[in-house]
């Protein structure tokens, strides 16, 4: 702003105790007099979380729509024909598949140690990724040729095998994974390990079962082969 006292222009210095801004931007010319404030804005404050806002919107929006990319665990050549495993986002992300074995048995020991009652349910861990892609990989040609000889109409196998070096508790005694086959890819759906090789089966204990349980759900006709 500027003064033209005299005729001559000049700055007009405003000091910031002399005018006092409410809330609704409102100016005062009282130097002491009292405003009743309902809240102090900070335009830094205020910048922040636009910015806060701004990415979460654009995580949001980046991520809106878009499908998991299952992980490639392992590749090889069978009947002239590109063979792949891949890890699903319920194996690798919602079972904890992506980490160690360690790591999990000290997931559930922790559970262990701090459980209040009897009653709870001990967590829902996978078998990793890894021990799955050894897994499959050791017995490549067995499920391999299941799919081919079987031909299930859903595409999926539940492949179980006991440990043999299993030190820790016996609900690790059992590798269970249940797997779909689509072309050439093998997808991990889901895996567990279990003390009896049946924690993805309910009521029927043959090697060839008409019912399994996944999580709580309850699916008809998958097929279950001990290797």
């Amino acid at each position: 702003m500027i003064n033209t006292k005299n005729g001559k222009l000049t700055p007009w210095v405003v000091s910031r105790r002399d005018t006092t801004v409410s809330v609704s931007g409102l100016k005062s010319s009282n130097r002491y007099g009292k405003i009743k404030r309902v809240g102090v804005f900070s335009p830094f404050l205020y910048l922040y979380d636009m910015k806060l806002l701004n990415q979460l919107v654009k995580v949001i929006l980046e991520n809106r729509g878009r499908e998991y990319r299952p992980t490639v665990l392992f590749s090889n050549m069978i009947d002239n024909k590109l063979v792949q495993l891949l890890s699903t986002r319920h194996q690798r992300v919602e079972r904890f598949g992506n980490q160690t074995y360690d790591d999990l048995v000290d997931m559930y020991n922790e559970y262990i140690e701090t459980r209040k009652s009897k009653f709870q349910k001990p967590p829902r861990i996978a078998v990793p990724d890894m021990m799955v892609r050894d897994f499959f990989e050791s017995n490549l040609m067995k499920i391999y040729y299941s799919f081919e000889d079987e031909n299930p109409e859903n595409k999926q196998i539940i492949f179980v095998k006991k440990r043999k070096d299993n030190e820790d508790y016996d609900v690790f005694s059992y590798i269970e994974v249940l797997l779909k086959k689509e072309g050439n890819f093998f997808y991990i759906i889901t895996s567990a390990f279990s003390k009896d090789g049946k924690f993805l089966m309910t009521d029927v204990e043959e090697k060839k079962s008409n019912r399994v349980r996944l999580e709580t759900r309850k699916n008809n006709n998958i097929l279950v082969i001990y290797l």
